[in-house]
């Protein structure tokens, strides 16, 4: 494929996110019970359960349990033993109910983590700073969203599939895109620069996790077989001991935290 070929995608696939964004979340409901949006798109359950346009529950006897109880226990155990830990049944037997009341509130495990990665970040701290200081905003959302992937690494480990479509984590991407308009960058740039910070913060967080005590000897570079004339300068990084410092994980957050807002500087003069 081509540079300017891949270009063109990239640019149409930011376009249409964009899009995305700015439109209205308008939701009506057809005769057959679902629900669509102002494209005429049918809205997925999932969605509406994560926007609270549906509480999930089918017609029967009294539930025992709600939706949030659910999605409690499920981060628990993700918490716990990471996502493969988190079956039905499991969540079932925690939850002192049968693996089919589950059903109950969730279609299947997917529409279950798609909900627990939306209530894992949460919704937007009433603390973030104002968005005309936009470089302040920035930064909140790299060390905020950071924090909540460390507190619950298996969130790393979700597949990213499209736009995203649940309120907390847009509510978050809401403060980089309105930071990133009162500096005044344009609508394209905003989801470009979004998505280079977001895309920072994921990789620095799955570095971070990586370099538990539980994992280190499995990251850690095989020095022994380093050859130094052939590796002069990797050579010259390891044995200074820069990867060894305290604060490697701050500052490897921080300096590519700068980086983008010294991007975004320039692409605004």
């Amino acid at each position: 494929m081509s540079t300017t070929i891949a270009t063109d995608r990239l640019f149409i696939v930011i376009s249409l996110c964009v899009s995305l964004t700015h439109s209205s979340v308008i939701i009506t409901h057809t005769n057959s019970g679902g629900a669509v949006g102002t494209d005429g798109m049918e809205i997925p359950h999932v969605v509406r359960l994560a926007w609270g346009r549906t509480d999930g529950r089918q017609a029967g006897r009294q539930p025992s349990l709600t939706l949030r109880q659910i999605l409690d226990a499920a981060i628990h155990l993700a918490d716990t033993g990471g996502l493969e830990e988190c079956s039905m049944p499991k969540l079932a037997s925690d939850l002192g109910v049968g693996t089919m009341s589950l059903y109950r509130y969730v279609r299947n495990k997917s529409d279950l983590i798609v909900l627990m990665r939306d209530t894992a970040i949460g919704p937007l701290p009433p603390s973030s700073p104002e968005r005309d200081d936009w470089d302040a905003a920035l930064r909140f959302y790299a060390t905020g969203m950071a924090s909540r992937l460390l507190l619950h690494p298996w969130v790393l480990d979700i597949p990213v599939s499209g736009f995203p479509q649940t309120p907390n984590v847009l509510s978050w991407l809401e403060l980089g895109l309105s930071a990133l308009s009162a500096a005044g960058v344009g609508p394209q740039q905003q989801l470009g620069f979004m998505l280079l910070l977001d895309g920072h913060v994921n990789s620095t967080a799955r570095l971070i996790r990586g370099a538990a005590p539980a994992s280190q000897s499995a990251s850690a570079p095989p020095r022994a077989f380093i050859d130094p004339e052939v590796y002069p300068v990797l050579t010259d990084l390891i044995d200074s001991g820069a990867l060894e410092h305290d604060d490697f994980e701050d500052f490897g957050m921080s300096f590519g935290t700068e980086v983008i807002i010294g991007s975004v500087r320039a692409a605004i003069r």
